[in-house]
């Protein structure tokens, strides 16, 4: 079997125009949107044409501070449903992107603005800035929506234990842990979307349970506002989803 040639960048941007128009066959967009995702200049790049497309001459196109919709989701920022994605958020603002900082500041400022306004309930377990988990004292669960490989909701939901409610410790973590009996959920990612005046999305792949019994997922993500003491995101606040890979 012939070796498949490597695409270069330079291939990848001679299609961002189709890629915009909608115009490449299934097996090309998906080359492009992946290779997006994984290469900043690139991404860019289609924020550009994007940017071209949309000014009406005589208005020149200027450098973009921050790049459309479009570029951020195929960057993986954001989602379709407008949520910024915390992890890549933080990786870009830990390399000195200034708008993927400004853009953690404003998540830092929602989150912290919630826990100081809204009557929230205490954890019944101990200090949950330590690394180790702790189990709450009585099982609670939850109908989690189980979505396809194209986002697109499956029929049903997936019943999930969960292990640590959604909670920001008192280090600034966002901790989350869950387990389910489910019997095939390989290559899924647990999603974790609070609303706190805007729509943060934490996410994290499923385990296999240590017993050997189903499949496990702990989120815990870094860089939120410290309180005192560890503070229990609401449930209304929060849409948990399992999405297939």
């Amino acid at each position: 079997m012939a070796r498949q040639q490597t695409q270069t960048c330079e291939d990848f941007r001679q299609r961002l125009g189709a890629l915009f128009r909608n115009e490449l066959d299934i097996e090309w967009r998906g080359r492009v949107k992946g290779h997006l995702l994984s290469c900043e200049a690139c991404a860019l790049a289609f924020g550009e044409v994007i940017a071209e497309a949309q000014v009406q001459p005589p208005v020149a196109v200027r450098a973009l501070y921050r790049p459309p919709k479009a570029v951020l989701e195929a960057m993986g920022v954001r989602d379709r449903h407008g949520s910024s994605m915390w992890t890549e958020l933080r990786t870009l603002a830990a390399r000195g992107v200034e708008w993927a900082q400004q853009e953690c500041a404003r998540v830092y400022e929602a989150f912290r603005e919630t826990l100081q306004f809204v009557m929230l309930p205490q954890p019944r377990w101990a200090d949950l800035g330590t690394p180790e988990m702790n189990v709450t004292p009585s099982p609670q669960y939850a109908e989690v929506e189980l979505l396809d490989v194209s986002r697109q909701p499956c029929e049903g939901t997936i019943r999930c234990e969960i292990l640590t409610p959604p909670t920001v410790t008192s280090d600034g973590a966002f901790l989350l842990a869950i387990r389910t009996v489910a019997p095939d959920l390989v290559d899924t990612t647990l999603r974790c979307t609070v609303d706190v005046g805007m729509r943060v999305t934490f996410e994290t792949m499923l385990q296999r349970a240590q017993d050997g019994h189903g499949w496990e997922a702990v989120i815990n993500a870094e860089g939120l506002p410290a309180g005192d003491e560890p503070m229990v995101i609401p449930i209304e606040l929060v849409h948990l989803s399992l999405q297939m890979e």
